[in-house]
């Protein structure tokens, strides 16, 4: 048993889909016009293929559009050009103008004839008008008017019979779009019998279908037994149906409710097509073409002389010169230790011995101390006298010594006031020996360090430092100078030190020391955008052929440069990346449709592609999409290295 469905040309796969499952046959045949929507994707004839085999069903297009065909074909769907010789048990779901059938007096005639409109309309399957209009002349000879499938459109739906006997013709209703007549009795009009008004559809029993049509008085006319065959088949489990649409009349709500829960699955599903339609499938295919890198060598002379760039024989680019003096200071730590740093204050006290007569050696060095605490050193060595009788009285021995302070610096320089000497603490000398200064101490001088002093090393490293800074200051004053791709290379730069020297001598009893550089500089610049066009000249023509060109590096050799004559000879070595033209429209027409594969032979055929990354979307197709607008070819150079 086979069923046979008429697709529109818009019609979309859910609808297909839903059709099939829908269908009570094992073999369904889906007669396809040319260029119809689902036919044009083998994702969907892939989806139809795999809800076949789910519900164990076969699946056969039949169509005339060869490209079509060959879709289905490769996606494991049989396909046929025409329903020659097929028997037709079920057709596809039709409108009709009517609830009732509509049956004239020539109704005996629908065996042979209506077989007869259906062959010459089944000859037409496949093609694109297949859905025209049946002529005229069939109507008006009696044979049934063919009626326009459930998704024609409105106009055709409404469409009228001008002739009375065009509307008094007989309309053939396929099986699937039969409501079975009720068995009671039909009314009479005319010469038309029709079923009665007040029957509804769900009253209605297929045991009427293959009953007798009656006609006004005793004459009849039986279905053609194959139909009957057929309609027996159709509505075998009718009144289980019934009987579950009581059941559903009694639910009441219930029913309501699932009537909606439906209508919203569906409308679900219809939006996840669409989405899955606008979504997927997409390929998007990265190349990175095929560069090549050309060397290029050219000896340049460059002069101040030259007011453009130049070719030929003699290449010659303008040249800028350059020249100033610069000075730098840089402050220094000392780092060298002097043993006289200052002056030490000196003087002289005189020393008292009340102690006893005898006299009292004190030695150089022997230390003196004031009450707070600050020290002098005899100068030399001195004895102090013993106590004398004079004139009955004891007098003091006094001798006057010199002396200087422990340390240098100006707090030394004390007013006149008395000493002890710290040799003596702790026995009774020390309080009879007294000293005694009678002028200030004088001489006493601070140079504000701590006895540093400038080493010839500390001298060296200042050199070395400073001129070395002063370079580099002025490379940055060059570069201040460089306009936007101007170069001044480091041979073609002249810097003479002109003086160098530290402030202070080495020895000098200081704590830091500056040092000072001065150098004159020359210097000669040029443009590397006027050496770039002497390379492009260079390029050897062959190598250009369907490429761009691109310098990426530009390397010099050797510099020879004149300051009194303002010249440069300059080597210059470059190296020019050829990028060949890769023509993205043209592949793209080229890969339309075609698996993972057959995409990777087509693009190994271009010398100009290095590499391609596909990426398809989602990630289990391999195939790329028939649709331009899905592919995405992104043409992305490596970046030189």
């Amino acid at each position: 048993m086979h069923q046979t469905f008429y697709i529109d040309v818009d019609e979309e796969i859910s609808s297909v889909v839903d059709r099939l499952r829908k269908s009570m046959a094992a073999d369904n045949y889906f007669v396809v016009p040319k260029r119809a929507l689902f036919l044009q994707s083998g994702v969907n004839l892939k989806l139809l293929k795999r809800e076949a085999d789910k519900i164990k069903k076969r699946v056969i297009i039949v169509t005339q559009d060869e490209m079509s065909a060959s879709i289905a074909q490769r996606s494991g769907i049989e396909v046929q050009s025409s329903l020659d010789g097929l028997d037709p048990l079920m057709d596809d779901e039709v409108e009709t103008e009517d609830e009732a059938f509509i049956v004239e007096n020539s109704f005996k005639q629908l065996s042979g004839e209506a077989a007869a409109g259906k062959h010459g309309r089944l000859n037409k399957v496949g093609t694109d008008d297949y859905y025209g209009e049946i002529p005229s002349a069939q109507n008006q000879a009696g044979r049934p008017t063919r009626v326009s499938s459930s998704r024609n459109t409105k106009s055709q739906h409404n469409a009228k019979i001008s002739s009375p006997q065009a509307r008094g013709a007989a309309r053939r209703v396929p099986v699937n779009g039969m409501r079975a007549p009720q068995q009671h009795a039909m009314q009479r009009r005319g010469d038309i019998i029709l079923p009665n008004k007040k029957t509804t559809d769900h009253q209605q029993h297929p045991a009427a279908m293959h009953g007798t049509l009656r006609q006004s008085g005793s004459h009849s006319m039986r279905i053609d037994p194959q139909k009957e065959k057929t309609i027996e088949k159709m509505f075998a489990a009718a009144p289980k149906t019934h009987a579950k649409a009581a059941d559903n009349v009694e639910l009441g709500g219930k029913s309501t409710k699932g009537i909606v829960f439906g209508f919203i699955l569906v409308c679900a599903v219809l939006l996840a097509g669409v989405a899955a339609f606008l979504i997927v499938p997409s390929a998007k295919i990265t190349i990175t073409p095929n560069v090549q890198k050309q060397k290029v060598d050219v000896g340049i002379k460059a002069s101040v002389a030259t007011q453009a760039v130049q070719t030929g024989d003699q290449a010659m680019i303008p040249l800028r010169a350059y020249s100033t003096t610069e000075t730098l200071t840089l402050q220094y730590d000392a780092t060298g230790r002097s043993e006289s740093s200052g002056q030490k204050a000196h003087g002289s006290v005189t020393i008292y011995n009340n102690f006893s007569g005898d006299p009292q050696a004190l030695l150089a060095t022997t230390r003196i101390a004031t009450a707070d605490g600050k020290i002098f050193h005899l100068v030399k060595t001195v004895t102090v006298p013993g106590m004398a009788m004079v004139g009955g009285q004891s007098k003091s021995g006094v001798i006057t010594a010199d002396v200087v302070a422990d340390e240098p610096g100006s707090d030394y320089n004390i007013d006149p006031t008395s000493f002890k000497i710290p040799g003596f603490k702790g026995g009774p000398k020390y309080d009879k020996f007294t000293v005694q200064s009678t002028i200030p101490m004088t001489g006493g001088i601070s140079n504000g360090n701590d006895g540093s002093a400038i080493k010839q090393e500390d001298v060296d490293n200042a050199k070395t430092k400073t001129e070395a800074a002063l370079k580099q200051k002025i490379a940055d004053d060059i570069n201040s100078e460089l306009k936007q791709g101007d170069v001044s290379l480091p041979q073609a730069q002249s810097i003479t030190i002109t003086f160098s020297s530290p402030s202070s001598k080495v020895g000098a009893n200081v704590a830091n020391f500056t040092y000072t550089a001065t150098a004159a500089v020359q210097t000669l610049i040029f443009s590397e955008n006027d050496v770039k066009k002497i390379i492009e000249q260079n390029i050897p023509s062959s190598s250009t052929k369907d490429a761009d060109e691109k310098i990426d590096k530009v390397d010099y050799g050797s510099a020879d440069p004149d300051f009194n004559n303002g010249t440069l000879d300059l080597k210059v070595h470059g190296e020019v990346a050829l990028t060949p033209h890769i023509d993205a429209a043209a592949i793209k027409s080229q890969i339309l449709g075609k698996d993972e594969q057959r995409l990777e032979e087509i693009l190994k055929k271009y010398p100009s592609i290095q590499n391609a990354n596909v990426e398809f979307n989602p990630s289990f197709i391999n195939r790329v999409s028939q649709y331009s607008s899905r592919v995405e070819i992104e043409i992305k150079a490596e970046d030189p290295k």
